[in-house]
């Protein structure tokens, strides 16, 4: 029989167990689940043991494939059986689908198992609007969960043991039952399935009981108590984030689980064991099928065609520890730092977090602690979290401060400094045209030098910072370069007239192109300064309407009769540069290998940092110092870029002084306050002028020429005051 064949005999076979499940008579049913029982240990003899799940192949299915027993869905003749109205008929395919499940777990196919469980817990699920089918279904169901929980833990799968895999379908199983209930607004069947959990525990106890000096190992014992936290988290969620409708059957739930909880202590080890890290962490999650638990779409409604991803419900599952730490009590002979056996890694524990948070759930109404209790609860589970914490820290700055850097991580971060660097060169690249050779007597500017702080720990392996130290390095590195190369032409350029009014600058650059032409120079370089005024006076228009505006990023302005017009790369400038690039630049003709280097100087000579260092050190030998911040332990990160490009010729660029222009501001001498320069308050008085208006002075602006703002009869040199006057 080939897989067409199987796949067009299940389909019938489906098709008449619905019939049924929906009209037919439920001894039939009966008759034909047995049937299927059969294939389905014909399908068992012939699987491998612990096999993956067949797959499904429902919708849009590209390949005729036979999925095993699953080409059956018990999805389709649960539903049936639930619009039947006759609960007989819903409690033979409830107990078929569990009969299915124990099949398969007899026969060690877990995950096989684990998709009839499913199934049961959807039966339930679409009993919600049948009040008698919800009593017949959630009755058998209860049985089949003591059922399961006691094959899960009797007598080879011990709690004290690590967890099997029928022991986590088992716990996986309660909880979604446990779920679904509270949906379903059935604080009878919750506190029932509650009942079978706290069953396991009296029947079997903490085989696995632990003494001093004992450290904690993953049991099912330590799954259970988990389980009982997250029943306390999910109830507190629900209580919080859904109507009050569900409200009776989450808080059933709470109250029944807490007598189970063992020590705080006990809890915070079984936390750590279980969050070490972020692998374990998703995968005892997914392990129980809590993953993607979320009650804040419980009451929207479901418009047909609309699917949207959910992703679960947030910190849930932390916030019922932190209530099961408050609720419990803690055994003195038991000690938190033995039971865990080693220090905490320093993301479980946050000190300040767990404070706040603790704080305001003790004053939750659901968890009733009287208000005199609190402080003296609080103060406990923090003492015991703040112990876990610092081990952790100390772990880690002390790994932070010895450990050597990692090479592979210096050459990471010299590369993308590098990269950055190569990208963050605008005024550079405006330049590349063809220069001839720099000559012996260039003037030259400095080698640019640029450094920052970066986090030793950034440096070590398995490091998991998002920041691009390197790029913001290479970047300041690119910056400097440019401000060395043009702050050396503000230097050296040969001086032309003076701006006295923005308003007349478009005059004064065509009469200094004009003088630099009749010396035999071609200019073909604008700078001018940052401030936007200086372009708006020269192209007497909004800056986004002109063209070739950020050619070159940020430092291109645009063009200006043949003129390509840049910003200065610096925001204290002079002058107005106007450079005949082809003569008053050379350049080098090889790429030089060694011009960019880069240095980390782990121990650089600044107090501040040494005095980090040694606090560090200090608080590691003395316990009850706070420790440090990771971050704050630094390293120095300086990078040199040699230049590629100098002067040849000063007098082939002419700076147009700007010191005196009235784009700037006038502070007086006289008072507190400053002015625009065209201001006519301060006609007689002995003003000085400045081209940025004074940061952190104390100085006011003058109420006359308001200074402080922009407008367009200040671009063009005049003033609120002087229309005032008029």
């Amino acid at each position: 029989m080939n897989t067409k064949d199987l796949r067009e005999f299940f389909s019938k076979f489906s098709a008449s167990l619905q019939v049924l499940a929906r009209d037919g008579r439920h001894v039939e049913l009966a008759t034909k689940l047995d049937a299927l029982s059969e294939l389905l240990d014909a399908w068992l003899d012939v699987a491998p043991p612990k096999a993956d799940r067949p797959e499904r192949s429902r919708l849009f299915a590209l390949f005729e494939r036979f999925n095993g027993p699953l080409d059956v869905d018990m999805r389709d003749i649960a539903e049936q059986a639930v619009l039947s109205n006759d609960t007989t008929t819903q409690r033979v395919v409830t107990d078929a689908v569990a009969r299915f499940a124990f099949r398969c777990i007899h026969r060690e196919q877990s995950a096989l198992a684990q998709e009839y469980l499913d199934s049961l817990v959807y039966l339930y699920y679409r009993c919600r609007d049948n009040e008698s089918a919800l009593d017949a279904v959630g009755t058998r169901l209860d049985t089949i969960l003591d059922t399961l929980l006691s094959h899960a833990t009797f007598p080879e799968a011990k709690l004290g043991t690590v967890p099997s895999d029928t022991l986590l379908s088992a716990f996986r199983f309660a909880l979604a039952l446990l779920n679904a209930s509270v949906r379903l607004r059935r604080p009878r069947d919750a506190g029932y399935f509650v009942e079978r959990l706290l069953k396991v525990r009296e029947n079997r106890g903490r085989s696995d009981s632990i003494g001093p000096r004992s450290k904690l190992s993953l049991t099912g014992n330590v799954v259970l108590d988990y389980v009982f936290v997250l029943v306390i988290g999910w109830a507190l969620e629900v209580v919080q984030r859904t109507d009050s409708k569900y409200h009776p059957a989450a808080l059933k739930a709470l109250r029944d689980s807490i007598g189970a909880l063992p020590s705080r202590e006990m809890l915070i080890a079984e936390w750590e064991l279980l969050h070490d890290d972020d692998v374990r962490d998703s995968r005892i999650g997914a392990q129980l099928g809590v993953s993607n638990w979320d009650a804040s779409d419980w009451d929207r409604e479901i418009r047909p065609g609309i699917v949207t991803t959910r992703w679960g419900g947030g910190d849930w599952s932390k916030r019922g520890l932190r209530a099961s730490l408050l609720l419990t009590f803690e055994h003195s002979w038991q000690d938190v730092d033995e039971l865990c056996g080693g220090s905490a890694n320093r993301y479980v524990w946050d000190v300040n977090a767990e404070r706040d948070a603790l704080e305001k759930l003790s004053a939750d109404s659901v968890l009733s602690l009287p208000e005199s209790e609190r402080p003296k609860r609080i103060e406990a589970v923090l003492a015991l979290i703040s112990k876990r914490a610092r081990g952790g820290n100390a772990t880690y700055l002390r790994y932070v401060l010895d450990t050597p850097l990692s090479e592979k991580r210096i050459q990471s971060f010299e590369q993308q400094a590098l990269d950055s660097w190569a990208q963050h060169r605008p005024w550079i690249d405006v330049l590349r045209v063809s220069l001839p050779l720099l000559p012996e007597h260039a003037e030259v500017p400095r080698v640019a030098e640029s450094g920052i702080w970066v986090p030793r720990e950034y440096l070590l392996d398995d490091n998991n910072w998002g920041s691009g130290f390197g790029s913001h390095l290479g970047e300041a590195a690119g910056m400097r370069e440019c401000v060395n190369l043009f702050g050396k032409l503000e230097e050296v350029a040969a001086a032309g007239e003076s701006v006295q009014y923005l308003a007349k600058l478009p005059e004064v650059i065509r009469r200094a192109v004009r003088a630099m032409t009749d010396d035999g120079h071609t200019p073909d370089l604008l700078v001018l300064p940052r401030e936007e005024r200086f372009a708006g006076a020269l192209f007497r228009k909004p800056l986004w309407q002109i063209e070739g505006r950020r050619k070159y990023g940020s430092a291109s302005v645009g063009d200006w009769e043949g003129l390509h017009v840049l910003r200065y790369p610096y925001t204290d400038p002079k002058a107005i540069l106007l450079i005949d690039t082809a003569n008053a630049l050379a350049g080098r003709t090889t790429a030089d290998p060694t011009r960019a280097s880069i240095v980390i100087d782990e121990e650089p000579e600044n107090e501040d940092a040494k005095t980090k260092r040694e606090a560090a050190q200090s608080a590691l030998r003395d316990a009850s110092t706070e420790l440090p911040k990771s971050s704050d332990i630094v390293v120095l990160a300086r990078m040199k870029v040699k230049p590629i490009l100098g002067i040849a010729d000063a007098a082939a660029a002419l700076k147009l002084s700007i010191e005196n222009s009235d784009g700037g501001f006038a502070i007086s001498k006289v008072s507190d306050l400053y002015h625009r320069p065209s201001c006519p308050d301060i006609e007689f008085e002995d003003v000085e002028y400045v081209l940025q208006a004074p940061k952190g002075s104390g100085r006011k602006p003058c109420p006359t020429c308001q200074p402080e703002k922009w407008n367009s009869e200040g671009r063009r040199g005049q003033v609120d005051g002087d229309r005032q006057s008029e």
